[in-house]
């Protein structure tokens, strides 16, 4: 299962999210992060997966997480 996020770069940072991904892949080494940005957009998506049960945890985590599903263009 695959779960999206767009985020405002302005509001929280690539780097803080980076420093985010390297220390949750510390207590959950099962997870998949992609960290994906475009030119000179501030804005980023980023999308965890993991095996089967993954879909639980991130619920628990994150209760507002989504399938992701593709960004219209601007």
């Amino acid at each position: 299962m695959v779960y999206g996020f767009w985020r405002d770069g302005n509001k929280i940072s690539l780097q803080d999210v980076a420093e985010w991904i390297s220390m949750e892949k510390l207590c959950c080494p099962f997870l998949t992060f992609q960290l994906e940005t475009s030119g000179s957009e501030a804005d980023y998506s980023l999308r965890v997966s993991g095996p089967t049960g993954v879909k639980e945890l991130l619920g628990a985590e994150f209760p507002a997480t989504r399938t992701m599903t593709p960004r219209s263009p601007a």
